[in-house]
């Protein structure tokens, strides 16, 4: 996995002895660049698959703050179609309540994704007409503001692509007020242009509404969905998935070792 983080400088000497402990023998890389004026630090990170979950998790525990983009698998043979994924800067996040980010560390992907939120045959023509739908759907599940649920996932989409490759997006956004996380997972009849890196339309989407404060989960959310989508036995199984049920199990099944469930939860070929 190939992603960047920027985060204050004091934080990279701590989170490289996490690396160290993490990754063992396996091989991994760091990149750091000084961003002038600021005494924050943007890195590169090339590291093992099975080592993102506690890398990410030493990351909200050392800064917070920080700006995670690309979260992105690296082919064994790299093509031009995996390009760098861009983010803008962060904006400020309000203080979160206290302990409130500890009452939310139970969420779990497979949990946020059940049946009656695996959206499947959904039409749409644009990024845009996706997510006024998926606004929408919040709007009559969960009583929010489906205008601010479309332009928050606007806007962060306007900032850089959240398609992924390989057909999938995971678009994603703070919202103000919320106050647990919220996903929904959308298949597309025909797939449409996302500017995905590797120039592939999208065709699958999860995504992923967090409060405002709550960096730390965000990450570790965006982490969850980054792992599954990037392992192709995990991709090829969810496209077998014709149900809501199915598609639901599928992400809760997943094991983040990445063994495959005994039983699969869609039907083989």
């Amino acid at each position: 996995m190939v992603f960047h983080v920027t985060l204050p400088a004091t934080a990279v000497a701590p989170l490289r002895q996490t690396l160290v402990r993490a990754c063992g023998n396996l091989p991994w890389t760091i990149r750091q660049t000084a961003i002038r004026g600021s005494d924050r630090i943007r890195l590169t990170l090339q590291l093992p698959k099975s080592t993102v979950h506690t890398t990410l998790q030493a990351i909200a525990r050392l800064a917070p703050g920080a700006d995670i983009s690309g979260l992105l698998e690296m082919p064994d043979a790299p093509s031009s179609g995996w390009l760098e994924l861009t983010q803008a800067e962060p904006s400020a996040r309000p203080a979160e309540p206290e302990h409130a980010e500890e009452a939310l560390e139970e969420a779990r992907i497979g949990d946020l994704l059940p049946p009656d939120h695996i959206l499947l045959g959904l039409v749409a023509e644009t990024p845009l007409a996706l997510f006024e739908q998926i606004g929408q759907f919040f709007a009559e599940r969960h009583g929010l503001d489906a205008t601010e649920i479309r332009n928050d996932l606007a806007a962060r989409e306007a900032s850089g692509s959240t398609g992924i490759g390989q057909g999938f997006a995971v678009p994603h956004g703070h919202l103000k007020g919320l106050s647990h996380a919220l996903a929904v997972y959308v298949r597309l009849p025909v797939p449409i242009p996302f500017d995905a890196p590797d120039g592939r339309p999208v065709g699958d989407a999860v995504v992923l509404l967090v409060p405002d404060w709550a960096d730390a989960l965000h990450l570790r959310l965006l982490a969850a969905v980054a792992e599954r989508l990037s392992d192709r036995a995990f991709r090829e199984q969810l496209m077998l998935c014709t149900t809501s049920d199915t598609v639901s199990a599928h992400f809760k099944q997943f094991v983040a070792s990445g063994a495959r469930p005994l039983e699969p939860a869609c039907p083989q070929q």
